[in-house]
């Protein structure tokens, strides 16, 4: 395999580099990308360079609009992305809840 060839095969891949080199890719064959951690270190193979903190957030879900306190460290941001959840599941958590409960929740 010619390293174009691998290079446009590992495109839409990351990797957490933050993890052990026996675990699988962090993007499977399918596209899916598993779950942000505190501890997630995640490497593009588009951009040959890591993921920014304020990425993780766009990887939630949230715009590249999002109003970010200047006095947050990269390490802050970073650690909001890792204990927030992707914006969609969110939502679909709430109406389930709405179903279920009603106005009740």
């Amino acid at each position: 395999m010619s390293s174009a060839e691998l290079k446009a095969l590992l495109k839409d891949t990351y990797v957490d580099v933050s993890q052990s080199h026996e675990r699988k890719c962090y993007t499977n064959a399918d596209g899916i990308t598993s779950c942000l951690t505190t501890s997630s270190d995640l490497y593009s193979f588009a951009r040959d360079a890591a993921i920014l903190p304020e990425e993780y957030l766009r990887l939630q879900g949230h715009t590249p609009f999002v109003s970010i306190p200047s006095s947050m460290s990269k390490r802050d941001i970073k650690e909001l992305a890792g204990e927030g959840i992707f914006l969609p599941c969110l939502g679909i958590i709430m109406w389930s809840l709405f179903v279920l409960k009603g106005f009740d929740v």
